[in-house]
């Protein structure tokens, strides 16, 4: 196990050395810091530190799995809101039938959770092994087709009586 063997005061100091003779924007107000002589920004006072970064972070995996949650998330709001809005502009409509709505609630209240877990805890997520990080973003498309196609299917009965054009009157 390796230890940071940089004290404070050496960090401190190797800031105004890397920025003698570079033109780097300060993160925090974008105040040009070059011959910075503290370790402060002049012009916003927030402290800076020198740090290592990746160039290319691996995001792949992880949008992916964002964009098949919300994409989920989306379309059971979005099928519940215009089931509910057909069904409420009908003339002759005896209400919401809720139990073609318990799919899209659960779908949504599951969905929205792993969603917020997803954003939450990507720092631990972008921890594991390549292959199982790719494992858990197919599973968020997964779970958004099958929050999908539930709602179809329990929808499907009443997509004449909502979708159809009224019967002409004779």
């Amino acid at each position: 196990m390796s230890q940071n063997t940089t004290t404070s005061t050496e960090q401190t100091s190797l800031l105004p050395t890397y920025l003698v003779t570079r033109d780097e924007p300060c993160p925090s107000c974008g105040y040009n810091l070059r011959a910075l002589k503290s370790d402060h920004c002049p012009e916003c006072n927030q402290q800076l530190v020198l740090r290592v970064g990746l160039a290319e972070p691996r995001m792949a995996a992880f949008i992916t799995g964002l964009v098949g949650l919300a994409m989920g998330f989306g379309f059971c709001v979005i099928f519940a809101s215009s089931y509910a809005i057909c069904r409420l502009s009908e003339p002759y409509s005896i209400g919401i039938e809720w139990r073609h709505l318990w799919p899209t609630a659960v779908g949504s209240f599951v969905l929205g959770t792993a969603l917020l877990c997803w954003l939450c805890w990507r720092r631990t997520i972008n921890r594991i092994s390549p292959p199982l990080y790719w494992v858990l973003a197919a599973m968020c498309f997964l779970a958004s087709g099958i929050a999908a196609y539930t709602c179809y299917v329990v929808y499907w009965p009443t997509n004449e009586l909502i979708f159809s054009d009224p019967a002409p009157l004779n």
